[in-house]
């Protein structure tokens, strides 16, 4: 715990950023796959890993509309992301320096 913060402002903090990873998740899921809405990770039918599975789907289907609907649903989820991250940064650091 960052010395001297008040325990439930800390607790908010870790629960946004907790909160982020569920950022990169899509109502919809992928293509085919509805109820796999990771838009980062994800694994084939075969259970081996993948990266950007909405993306690389795409590709492999040699959809450019998929592709670019996935891409669109990625960089909006990063946006998001960010956002979020640079809220919890501002956050953490107002904290920090209130106890010096």
């Amino acid at each position: 715990m960052a010395e001297g913060a008040r325990p439930h402002v800390l607790a908010d903090v870790n629960r946004e950023l907790i909160s982020v990873e569920r950022l990169f998740t899509h109502a919809d899921g992928l293509p085919g796959r509805t109820w796999y809405r990771h838009l980062l990770f994800g694994c084939r039918y075969t259970y081996a890993g993948m990266t950007l599975p909405g993306m690389t789907e795409a590709i492999e289907n040699d959809s450019e509309e998929q592709f670019r609907s996935q891409r669109g649903r990625v960089a909006e989820a990063l946006r998001n992301a960010a956002m979020a991250l640079r809220r919890c940064a501002e956050r953490f650091q107002r904290l920090t320096e209130n106890r010096r």
